[in-house]
């Protein structure tokens, strides 16, 4: 036959000498062949119940109200792609789910595969609770045989969480699917990160005494940092460490800084796109919230002077509202209704200062309001669109910045007072937009932004609960002259989350913040350590 005559010759048996050579070569360099052809595709991932589960803390009970919800995962799928050594997954925000307590937050991670075709991948997966800002960090870890399924192991050993602290370890069987997944690139911090021990050899500035400041405890410190000359000075990120955990990506909660990033920054614009929109009121924008919020500005909601109130001591009606419908409810005219209802009429607004989370949700449901009217449209969105999409559009903002807690429903109403998820470059890009924008508006409206976030001895806001602290348009300010031996009042604007957050504007190129979940808010000898190096008062 043709074919045998072909095969006997001398070509013949080099091809298939040649084929029998690749053939070795690709056993014996499997793990460099197939490293060259990245992962991508799904991994479905199914643990059921917590192989371990300890609660540390659980001031709320949530143990005994989701009882055996608390330590049980629903299954989870993740599209991920590999580019280079990082594994992406395509979605970075919270996964939506039916679960009663927790969504998955996935990050960036890792992959590997042996000689032998075992795919091992390593993800930082973390627990966010539902409608609420607590988040748990975990640790994935993934091996799957070559041509199998596999197992998977979730340790969750640290969390950013005042109310419910727990470790968990859960095991599981996994699956790989192989698709074509689109995912977006690695995405770099704005500012480069730099050690603490660094800062000390860049500024004599004695990163120690930064992380954590003096009065935190260091089992509840979760991150702190610097920005200093563009320079970001940060500490170890004190979560569960794996080989695929990156601290300047880590998410953050906000809690109540959102009062200042979201509402505070959002009444700033629209009074700029619109001169007069801080004194529209809510009964006008509102008119559902009744007769106590006829007269009451939107500025006015956004300094907590509505005139409503049961009690005027400091952080009382805020600690009573703890179980209320402003925070368990998930729909938003449940939030609207308990919000505008929640205090009697005491006296005329513009006045007393009480703090109430419950007055920003207002005001955010009104500044949408007010947002759709301008724009003429009822898809016009207060954060996606205002915010997120138009002013910090020319920010390199991660990912994450893109969330924020929303009511279920059509109206998927921004909570307004808490609920973003941020990560610490972020956080150091907002600060210094509003810095920016202090100096030189362009988004916002001038008086507000200065008169709000612009260190220096004029007495600004309201007082807010001491003599030295005061609070303005979203924002806090503390007199930090006695710490640092000031011959003048020096107010710091900053911003505060429930827990123990802090993100302070110490200067135009100095911003200092640390998150911890311990109800520890001080951080006036981290301030003292930067002034003894970089005045900031003479």
């Amino acid at each position: 036959m043709p074919g045998s005559t072909v095969t006997d010759t001398g070509c013949g048996r080099l091809a298939l000498v040649t084929r029998q050579l690749l053939l070795s070569l690709a056993v014996l360099c499997a793990g460099s062949v197939l490293a060259e052809d990245p992962p991508a595709g799904e991994l479905q991932l199914r643990f059921g119940i917590a192989d371990s589960f300890v609660i540390e803390v659980d001031r709320l009970g949530l143990g005994a109200t989701f009882a055996g919800q608390v330590d049980r995962l629903p299954d989870l799928a993740l599209a991920l792609a590999a580019d280079g050594s990082v594994l992406l997954p395509a979605r970075r925000l919270p996964m939506p789910g039916p679960h009663p307590l927790w969504q998955a937050v996935v990050g960036e991670g890792a992959w590997e595969r042996d000689a032998g075709g075992k795919l091992t991948l390593q993800l930082p997966l973390d627990l966010l609770e539902q409608g609420a800002n607590c988040i748990h960090y975990g640790e994935l870890a993934v091996s799957l045989p070559a041509g199998g399924d596999g197992a998977a192991v979730l340790q969750v050993s640290g969390q950013t969480c005042e109310y419910f602290k727990f470790s968990a370890r859960f095991e599981g069987s996994a699956r790989w699917r192989p698709a074509e997944v689109a995912v977006e690139p690695t995405h770099p911090p704005r500012f480069p990160v730099y050690t603490l021990q660094q800062l000390r050899r860049d500024s004599g500035i004695d990163g120690s005494l930064l992380a954590p400041p003096a009065g935190v405890s260091p089992e509840h410190l979760t991150l702190a940092g610097l920005l200093l000359d563009g320079r970001h000075y940060q500490s170890a990120c004190a979560v569960a460490a794996g080989p695929a955990r990156r601290c300047a990506q880590l998410p953050l909660p906000t809690f109540s800084l959102s009062k200042s990033l979201l509402a505070g920054a959002a009444l700033m614009r629209l009074e700029r796109l619109a001169p007069g929109s801080s004194q529209r009121t809510i009964g006008e924008l509102l008119p559902s919230c009744g007769g106590a919020w006829s007269d009451v500005t939107l500025q006015q909601a956004l300094n907590m002077q509505t005139g409503s109130y049961d009690s005027p001591g400091y952080f009382d009606d805020e600690d009573a509202a703890i179980a209320s419908p402003l925070f368990l409810a998930p729909d938003h005219a449940a939030k609207l209704a308990w919000s505008c209802t929640a205090y009697p009429r005491r006296e005329g607004p513009g006045g007393r200062w009480v703090y109430h989370t419950s007055d920003t949700y207002v005001l955010v449901s009104a500044m949408a309001a007010l947002l759709r009217e301008l724009r003429g449209t009822e898809s016009s969105d207060i954060y996606s669109d205002l915010l997120h999409g138009e002013a910090w559009s020319q920010l390199k903002l991660g990912p994450l910045a893109a969330f924020t807690r929303r009511t279920t429903g059509a109206a998927a109403q921004p909570f307004g007072g808490w609920g973003q998820l941020l990560t610490a470059d972020d956080l150091l890009q907002l600060g210094l937009w509003l810095v920016e924008e202090a100096r030189n508006p362009e988004l916002l409206d001038p008086d507000m932004v200065r008169s709000a976030i612009t260190p220096g001895a004029e007495l600004p806001g309201v007082a807010a609960g001491n003599a030295g602290l005061r609070y303005r348009h979203g924002f806090w300010l503390l007199d930090a002259a006695p710490a640092l031996g000031c011959s003048d009042p020096y107010w710091i604007p900053f911003m505060s989350g429930h827990g123990g957050i802090t993100l302070a504007l110490l200067a135009e190129n100095v911003i200092y913040y640390y998150v911890s979940d311990n109800n520890e808010f001080r951080w006036l000898a981290a301030v003292a350590a930067v002034h003894q190096q970089r005045p900031l008062c003479h």
